[in-house]
């Protein structure tokens, strides 16, 4: 299956799997509070296996309903935080634009129809923001620690999250694993795509310009430089997939193995569903 398959299945089964499970958590709320009859729910199918007489009843019920409101701070808390820090630093980088290497750049760059954005900083700043209507921030410091080439392979990079709003998926993918983190297996899930949206980039870039050389050079100065700054709120050039990022242009003819199904994530996932059973299975005893 080709990497770009993969990416958007291993998206797709995460969007599909938390908008199930948080619609099924929502309706065994609302049969708690208003009395809403379920044909079927899943957490409402677990305590039915369960004799309502029972102490274990009782505090399975009282799990579901704290794992619950777990799921739902923590969802709630991501979004509000993502607004505020997209807010802070949309108001920092437009407060330190400097406007002429903005035109200069929107003009040379204008037959790609992105917004493009120099802030005024001495450090590595390169990143993609705005969900919905996103732009590339780039530093004046960027521009003059590389060639042209290679700016415009970090541009190029860019780009490739823009056209895919990338920053709206790795948010996306970003709620889901801090909501239900707790299940191992999508930590692993979320980190496979988020490695795989960066290769991709990359491949984009060696793709337009039929070379590996410029990124090359850039992905190995990266590994040795100490002024990058990194942002919560996009999808930034520099991060840590870097190390299978020049493996890729070190080997560009070998294939890049990225584990998915990791042993430890599949173990506990494993375990947490063994526990549950147990539950049920000894509440029905």
């Amino acid at each position: 299956m080709k990497p770009t398959v993969k990416s958007h299945l291993v998206f797709t089964l995460l969007l599909f799997f938390s908008t199930f499970m948080l619609l099924e958590m929502g309706l065994f709320i609302a049969h708690q509070l208003l009395n809403v009859q379920l044909k079927w729910n899943l957490f409402q199918y677990c305590l039915s296996g369960l004799n309502e007489q029972t102490v274990g009843h009782d505090i399975t019920k009282i799990m579901f309903n704290v794992l619950i409101m777990y799921t739902l701070a923590r969802i709630f808390f991501r979004i509000a935080k993502q607004i505020y820090m997209s807010c802070k630093w949309n108001r920092i980088f437009h407060a330190k634009e400097n406007t002429k290497l903005t035109k200069i750049l929107n003009s040379k760059y204008r037959n790609w129809n992105t917004r493009f954005l120099v802030v005024q900083d001495d450090s590595f700043i390169a990143l993609t923001i705005g969900m919905l209507r996103p732009k590339i921030i780039v530093s004046s410091g960027l521009l003059g620690m590389f060639s042209e080439q290679e700016t415009k392979s970090i541009l190029l990079h860019e780009w490739h999250h823009y056209r895919n709003y990338d920053p709206l998926k790795i948010f996306i993918t970003t709620v889901i694993s801090d909501g239900m983190g707790y299940i191992p297996i999508i930590r692993a899930s979320v980190r496979y795509y988020k490695t795989w949206s960066e290769l991709l980039a990359d491949r984009f870039v060696i793709k337009k310009m039929d070379s590996v050389y410029d990124l090359a050079n850039v992905l190995l100065r990266l590994s040795n430089l100490n002024k990058v700054r990194n942002y919560a709120t996009g999808v930034y050039f520099a991060n840590s997939t870097i190390n299978y990022r020049i493996q890729q242009v070190l080997e560009p003819e070998k294939s890049i193995h990225v584990p998915f199904l990791q042993t430890k994530p599949v173990l506990l996932s494993l375990f947490v569903i063994f526990v549950l059973s147990s539950i049920v299975m000894g509440g029905c005893a």
